[in-house]
């Protein structure tokens, strides 16, 4: 009778076990969502980004200093992000992943400067500096020596993406 009992038990367990996928790891529910909602920034995102940056160039005054500037062209673009300084965006701060290839619309960052990449090709980029507002070659001897920049991409959720081409589509 308790081999009957034990065997029963056995059979339901294989049977349990046949239905759980095999090297499958499910992560923390507030990361699955994450993964889901969050996403690096497309091109065609950055490139928006950019044209902000264009658009808004006339609009600042005072003249604000290079995270000012950054901060308000995404604000501009529809893409909020909290206010963060160049040393701490040069640190890796939440909404900003770092990139090692940069696309238009990145940040490009070194610690105490920060500006957006406008073509990375050509490895200029957009920023408040002392002269104004200026498109700069982060390869000059200047940029190259305040050290290696690094870059970084916004995270973008859906309703920042829809933002984003509503803001393109009111530039045409």
């Amino acid at each position: 009778m308790l081999f009957g009992w034990t065997s029963r038990v056995v059979a339901s367990l294989l049977i349990t076990l046949l239905y759980i996928p095999v090297g499958t790891q499910t992560a923390p529910i507030s990361q699955q969502q994450d993964d889901i909602t969050n996403r690096l920034a497309s091109r065609l995102e950055g490139e928006t980004i950019v044209e902000a940056a264009w658009d808004l160039r006339r609009g600042l005054t005072p003249k604000p200093d290079c995270s000012h500037f950054v901060n308000a062209i995404y604000e501009h673009a529809g893409v909020d992000y909290d206010y963060a300084s160049s040393r701490e965006i040069f640190d890796g701060v939440d909404g900003f992943q770092r990139v090692y290839r940069a696309q238009p619309g990145d940040l490009v960052v070194w610690q105490g400067h920060m500006g957006i990449v406008i073509d990375a090709d050509e490895h200029t980029f957009y920023s408040s500096v002392n002269k104004g507002f200026a498109i700069e070659d982060y390869r000059s001897a200047y940029w190259v020596s305040r050290g290696r920049p690094r870059f970084y991409r916004y995270l973008i959720d859906q309703d920042h993406s829809e933002r984003l081409l509503a803001h393109r589509e009111s530039l045409q």
